[in-house]
């Protein structure tokens, strides 16, 4: 598993091949620096503090799952439930429970697991469907590979097929009931019945 390094400092142009028309990202560490200072400055933004929790853990959890470079989506998951739902989600309103110029709310956390429950959702259907394109290409490159070199295999074979001998030619397996295969000559001249 490697860290996606365009994607952790915002340097991206690409998300190394998940999306080529993205111009650039705003890096996973930007925004933990700005989710941080929203969540424990002494501001307030009552108006909309609950779609700003809903939003910003939507954005981190998204980032953080595609940080990591890896087809296990089951360890990804874990990992996002971990470390954003359980350790940045609801760890941070604890947090903010302690400070002295901040207040606990319980509402605060469902935004952040809710925002954070759709980031993860999404991300796990998509890279679900990247998983099984990748496979689906890999498959058919192969299968196109096997196709060609079966064509070429069966073209030489008809090729030595137009070389046998009228010897060869009358040769043929028979079986008869109780008895083994044998290769016997078949006699070319007609049967005729009187």
């Amino acid at each position: 598993m490697r860290i996606r390094k365009g994607i952790l400092l915002g340097k991206s142009r690409d998300w190394s091949d998940l999306n080529r028309n993205a111009n650039s990202s705003p890096g996973f560490l930007l925004s933990v620096i700005g989710a941080a200072y929203l969540g424990f400055a002494d501001i307030s933004l009552q108006s909309h503090d609950k779609i700003l929790h809903f939003c910003s853990f939507f954005i981190l959890t998204g980032l953080f799952y595609w940080i990591w470079d890896s087809n296990s989506i089951r360890m990804l998951r874990n990992m996002c439930i971990l470390v954003c739902t359980v350790g940045a989600g609801i760890g941070s309103e604890i947090l903010q429970g302690l400070l002295p110029y901040r207040t606990f709310d319980v509402y605060d956390i469902v935004s952040n697991v809710a925002g954070s429950s759709l980031a993860l959702i999404l991300s796990e259907v998509y890279h679900k469907k990247l998983i099984v394109k990748k496979r689906r290409d890999r498959f058919s490159r192969l299968h196109s590979d096997a196709i060609g070199n079966f064509e070429s295999q069966l073209g030489q074979d008809l090729a030595a097929e137009d070389d046998v001998t009228d010897d060869e030619e009358n040769q043929d397996v028979f079986v008869q009931e109780g008895e083994d295969i044998a290769l016997r000559p078949v006699d070319p001249t007609p049967i005729v019945q009187s």
